[in-house]
């Protein structure tokens, strides 16, 4: 039964490493959206300049 139990264990640790993984990815497509929306509106701007 240990062993079911160690079982359990890393699979919930898997889950959890999977689900930290899966925010940080969040995080980087959320940075990625407003670096976008910055740069439209530099580009905008320069286009207006010129």
């Amino acid at each position: 039964m240990k062993s079911r139990e160690n079982l359990v264990r890393l699979k919930q640790f898997q889950v959890n490493e999977k689900r930290r993984q899966l925010l940080q990815l969040d995080m980087m497509i959320a940075e990625f959206e407003r670096m976008a929306v910055e740069l439209e509106a530099q580009i905008i701007a320069e286009e207006k300049k010129a």
